[in-house]
């Protein structure tokens, strides 16, 4: 296993992530798992897994080689959702708020758009040997700060 989210709404509810296209998913607090990955390709490695706190039934997956997927039943089943190669190598997932989906990937960090799955770079302080594996946004200062392997960024930004 390689991630791990709850769902802020939902104490019981809780998701892990791994090889093998390997998705757990436990609905009463992690006294019994199933295999939850329906639609995640074979092989892909689960990096990590993030719950939108605006939609409590949406839940993004991001992958080592594949892109990012979508669940809006809770993580019972997926569907692509970024597949661009910027994406082929996701590590962090912030779901920002409702319009924003925040994605640490080989290349920086990205914004997504997740009503249309359109990206933009976020900040052109990255260059191609950081992997961003670390995401945290503090709403009230503007400041977003990313690490991973090229070091930590602090970032003025704002949805």
């Amino acid at each position: 296993m390689r991630t791990l989210a709850g769902a802020g709404n939902n104490s019981e509810l809780v998701l892990a992530g791994g090889d093998q296209a390997a998705i757990y998913r436990t609905d009463n607090g992690g006294d019994s798992w199933v295999l939850s990955n329906e639609g995640m390709p074979v092989g892909a490695s689960v990096q990590v897994i993030a719950f939108d706190p605006t939609h409590p039934r949406t839940v993004y997956a991001g992958t080592d080689h594949v892109g990012i997927f979508r669940s809006a039943d809770a993580g019972a089943t997926w569907t692509a959702f970024v597949t661009e190669s910027e994406f082929s190598g996701t590590y962090a997932l912030l779901p920002v708020d409702g319009s924003t989906l925040l994605a640490g990937v080989t290349r920086g960090v990205f914004r997504i758009d997740p009503a249309t799955g359109t990206w933009q770079t976020v900040a052109s302080v990255f260059d191609t040997d950081v992997h961003v594996q670390l995401i945290l946004y503090d709403r009230a200062a503007g400041v977003l700060y990313a690490g991973g392997t090229g070091g930590l960024f602090r970032i003025d930004w704002a949805p």
